[in-house]
């Protein structure tokens, strides 16, 4: 059983905490330059994908400067940007795709998605990443499920995989993967895909800090 976090400065304690939830596998997300990435892919051991979050076109073009990411999720709420992401080749999936900004409108949620979209993620084969870090500690949760509720059923009438993980940035967000199941259920995912990203490193052997 594998869960997607966020990369922190100590991935070791992570490691430990993830023992006790039961995961075999974590997948670390770096949110930063390519750059930063590759220095970080040399000093940790550990099974690193990347949290790419373009604020225009041209970053898209910066994909090729990471030394291979296992994961690469896009985030975006912009539907461009969104677009760009579920087209790209690269990307394997997507998340972030909520806020909590603005009102919603009378008839629907303004959820930054729509069947267009949806249907573009199912024939790319891309996975739509729960984050459940966001909801836990976002200050309109109520706004945010609502437009989570909308996007899942999109994801379920085009058929689009749908993933969950904890997306955690310290060992208070780690959840069983029960837990996260089960929220996804409140969220009326119809069927949820494991993550199962192909990997060097295995979790109970710990994690070697080169640098």
């Amino acid at each position: 059983m594998q869960d997607v976090v966020m990369l922190p400065s100590k991935p070791e304690k992570f490691i430990r905490a993830a023992r006790e939830f039961g995961y075999s596998d974590l997948i670390f997300l770096f949110e930063g330059t390519s750059a930063e990435f590759n220095r970080l892919k040399k000093q940790f051991d550990v099974n690193l994908g990347l949290l790419f979050s373009p604020k225009n076109m041209d970053d898209f073009q910066k994909l090729k400067k990471y030394d291979g990411p296992v994961l690469i999720v896009g985030s975006a709420t912009d539907e461009k940007l969104l677009r760009r992401i579920l087209e790209n080749k690269k990307i394997h999936g997507f998340t972030n795709v909520e806020h909590e900004l603005g009102k919603d409108h009378t008839h629907y949620r303004k959820s930054n998605m729509n069947q267009v979209l949806a249907k573009i993620a199912h024939d790319k084969n891309k996975t739509y990443y729960v984050n459940f870090s966001k909801v836990l500690h976002s200050n309109k949760r109520p706004k945010l499920i609502g437009r989570m509720l909308q996007n899942i059923k999109f994801m379920n009438k085009y058929r689009v995989n749908i993933s969950i993980g904890s997306f955690a940035k310290d060992e208070k967000g780690f959840r069983l993967y029960d837990n996260l199941e089960s929220f996804a259920k409140v969220l009326k995912a119809r069927k949820l895909k494991a993550i199962d990203v192909p990997v060097v490193s295995n979790l109970p052997k710990g994690v070697r800090i080169i640098g």
